[in-house]
């Protein structure tokens, strides 16, 4: 009898453990409004051409940067794998916007 009401206590605290997450989970705000907080592409300033070639020549420059912080760390041995990661992903990002470079300049003596 005593197993009977123990095992029915659990079960029951259970039942009520998981519909409370249920709860929570229903509630929660969905990410797509937490990551752009409600703007959408058309809200935003457009840039001109120039605007555009500076943010991205900034964010050339910071990979660059990036990339080269990681292959020291590498050649000194000190690279963690998430490090790793992110050094292979540079270095195909950086490898992928020079051919699309080189693209674009033989399109244009064409």
């Amino acid at each position: 009898m005593k197993r009977i009401l123990t095992s029915l206590l659990a079960s029951g605290l259970l039942f009520g453990a998981t519909t409370g997450l249920r709860a929570e989970e229903q509630t929660e705000k969905p990410k797509s409004a937490e990551k752009g907080e409600g703007k959408r592409r058309a809200e935003r300033p457009k840039l001109t051409p120039e605007e555009r070639a500076k943010r991205a020549a900034k964010a050339k420059e910071r990979a660059e940067a990036r990339l080269k912080e990681l292959k020291e760390k590498q050649a000194a041995g000190k690279l963690t794998d998430e490090e790793a990661k992110q050094l292979e992903r540079l270095t195909k990002r950086l490898e992928n916007a020079g051919k699309a470079k080189d693209k674009s300049a033989a399109a244009e003596t064409k």
